[in-house]
C-alpha cells in the first residue's frame, strides 16, 4: 500500500507541474494586443492598433518604404480604425460620460482624424456649436466627397425644440463642419454617392407610421418608396450600387427560406433576389467608405461569402476551400480588390490576420492578435447532432490539447447568450482555457439561435 501511495503521489505530483507549465487563466483570457488592421484604399499602407500593457497605439506602416509612424490612442478609448484616404486615418472612439441637465450616463462616440503626412490629430465635429445636446452617436462617418476627401457625418441640429437629423460635411484636417443637408426629425440614414450627391434620405414617422425613401439625384427631391401602416421599418437599406444607380436592400424571402439582397431602382422597382445561401443569413454588407455594395458575408458554423462580381465570388470560394476547418474573415480590401486583409482562426490560430493577393492567392502574415502559443490552442470541429424531436443542433467540440477522441472525457457545455446569437470557428478564450486543463467542451447552437433561418431562431420561442 505505502508503494501505490507513493506511485500516485509521483503522478499527483507530475500532474500538477505540468499544469504549473499551462498558461495562466489571464493569457487566454487577455484582449487582443494586435486588432482592427486595415489597408489603404490604393494598397500603400497598412494600419493597425497595437496593446502593451495599459497603453495602445495606432500604426501605420509605409509598404513600399518601410517606414511606420506611431499615435498613442490609450487616452481613449477605440473601437476601430480605417482609412478614410491613402493619407487619412478614421479612428472610431467612444467614453462614458454624463452631461448636466440629463440624469443618465451614455457612451458619447467619437470620430478623430489623423493625418499620416503631417501627423496631426484632429477630432470630428467637436466644437459645432448647431448640435443638439447629449446626443451619442457622434462618431458615425456615412461617406465621403470632394477633394480634400470630406467626411459626411449624420448629426441631430438645433439646441432647442425638436431635432433634426441632418447630414454635416466635415474637413478632415481642421475637425470643422458645415451644413451639407437638412434632414427631418424623422430621418433615420442617408446614403450618397463619391461626388456628394445624395442619393437617399431613408425617413420613418413613428406617429403615423410612415415609412418613406427620398432621393436627391435630380437635384430636387423625389420620393421613391412609401408604405404605410409601416410600424417597422419594412426591410434593411444597406448601400448603393457600385454604379450608384440603385439601392441594394436586406430582405427575407417567402417560405422560411431566410434572407437575401435585393435591389430598387431610382422608380423604386425591386428586383432580387442577388445573392442567397438556403438556411444562412447575411451576417454583414461587403461595401466601400461610401456604403458602395460587393458582397455579403453569410452566417454559420464558418464564415462564407458571396459578391456580385463572379471574379471576386470565385477567388474568395478557392480561398475559403484552402482552409476546410478554419474559419476566413474579411477586414479590409483595397478600392480595387487586388488586396485585401483577411483573418484565420480555428486550429492553431488564435486569429492570425495575413495579406492577401486577391489574385494569386499569395498569403503574407501580419501577426496574431494574441501573444498565445500555438501550442496552447486546441483544435476545434464543428459538429450537428440530432434532438429528441428530430432537429439537428450545430454546434462546437474544443479539444483537451493533444486529445481527438471524445471518450472517456470531463465534458464543460457552454451554451451562448443572446439567446439569438450564435458561436462559430473562432478563438473562444474560455473555451480554450477549459480545454488547456483537460475538458472536452461542447458550444451548442440551440433551437433559437440566429444564423440558421428564421425557422430555427422561432422553433426556441416560448421554450
Amino acid at each position: 500500500m505505502r508503494y501505490m501511495m507513493c506511485a500516485i503521489w509521483l503522478v499527483f505530483g507530475a500532474l500538477q507541474a505540468a499544469a504549473q507549465e499551462l498558461p495562466a487563466i489571464e493569457l487566454f483570457g487577455e484582449l487582443p494586443n494586435l486588432r482592427s488592421v486595415a489597408i489603404a484604399p490604393d494598397g500603400s499602407k497598412l494600419a493597425y492598433l497595437r496593446s502593451e500593457g495599459d497603453a495602445e497605439i495606432a500604426m501605420v506602416v509605409d509598404l513600399a518604404e518601410g517606414t511606420s509612424a506611431a499615435f498613442d490612442t490609450s487616452n481613449v478609448k477605440t473601437r476601430r480604425l480605417t482609412f478614410s484616404s491613402p493619407d487619412h486615418l478614421l479612428l472610431s472612439a467612444s467614453e462614458t460620460t454624463r452631461v448636466i441637465g440629463y440624469g443618465s450616463r451614455f457612451e458619447f462616440s467619437a470620430a478623430f482624424s489623423l493625418n499620416v503626412m503631417t501627423e496631426r490629430v484632429r477630432q470630428l465635429l467637436a466644437n459645432e456649436d448647431s448640435l443638439y445636446p447629449a446626443q451619442s452617436g457622434l462618431g458615425r462617418v456615412i461617406g465621403f466627397h470632394d477633394e480634400p476627401r470630406r467626411a459626411l457625418m449624420p448629426a441631430f441640429t438645433g439646441v432647442a425644440g425638436t431635432p433634426s437629423n441632418s447630414l454635416l460635411s466635415v474637413n478632415l484636417d481642421t475637425g470643422r463642419a458645415r451644413n451639407y443637408q437638412r434632414g427631418h426629425h424623422d430621418t433615420i440614414d442617408w446614403f450618397v454617392g463619391g461626388d456628394g450627391t445624395i442619393l437617399a434620405r431613408e425617413d420613418l414617422d413613428n406617429d403615423d407610421d410612415i415609412y418613406e425613401i427620398w432621393t436627391k439625384r435630380s437635384g430636387d427631391w423625389e420620393r421613391i418608396y412609401r408604405q404605410e401602416d409601416s410600424a417597422l421599418v419594412p426591410f434593411s437599406l444597406v448601400g448603393v450600387s457600385a454604379e450608384e444607380d440603385a439601392l441594394f436592400l436586406i430582405d427575407d424571402l417567402p417560405g422560411d427560406r431566410g434572407e437575401a439582397l435585393f435591389k430598387m431602382a431610382f422608380d423604386g422597382t425591386i428586383t432580387g433576389p442577388y445573392l442567397h445561401e438556403e438556411g444562412k443569413e447575411i451576417d454583414r454588407i461587403l461595401s466601400d467608405s461610401n456604403r458602395r455594395v460587393y458582397g455579403v458575408q453569410y452566417s454559420g458554423m464558418r464564415p462564407s461569402f458571396g459578391f456580385l462580381d463572379d471574379a471576386l465570388d470565385t477567388s474568395f470560394s478557392t480561398l475559403i476551400e484552402r482552409f476546410p476547418n478554419y474559419a476566413v474573415s474579411l477586414t479590409s480590401w483595397t478600392e480595387d480588390w487586388s488586396k485585401a486583409v483577411i483573418t484565420i482562426a480555428g486550429g492553431e490560430e488564435v486569429s492570425t490576420y495575413y495579406l492577401l493577393d486577391v489574385e494569386s492567392g499569395d498569403l503574407g502574415v501580419i501577426g496574431a492578435s494574441r501573444p498565445l502559443a500555438a501550442e496552447y490552442v486546441s483544435s476545434v470541429d464543428s459538429i450537428g447532432y440530432q434532438s429528441r424531436d428530430g432537429l439537428t443542433i450545430q454546434g462546437l467540440l474544443t479539444y483537451p490539447l493533444g486529445v481527438q477522441t471524445m471518450e472517456n472525457l470531463p465534458m464543460v457545455v457552454l451554451p451562448h447568450g443572446g439567446p439569438e446569437a450564435y458561436d462559430q470557428i473562432g478563438f473562444d478564450w474560455m473555451a480554450q482555457f477549459f480545454a488547456s486543463r483537460g475538458y472536452l467542451v461542447l458550444q451548442p447552437n440551440f433551437r433559437g439561435s440566429s444564423g440558421f433561418g428564421a425557422s430555427f431562431t422561432r422553433a426556441g420561442h416560448g421554450e
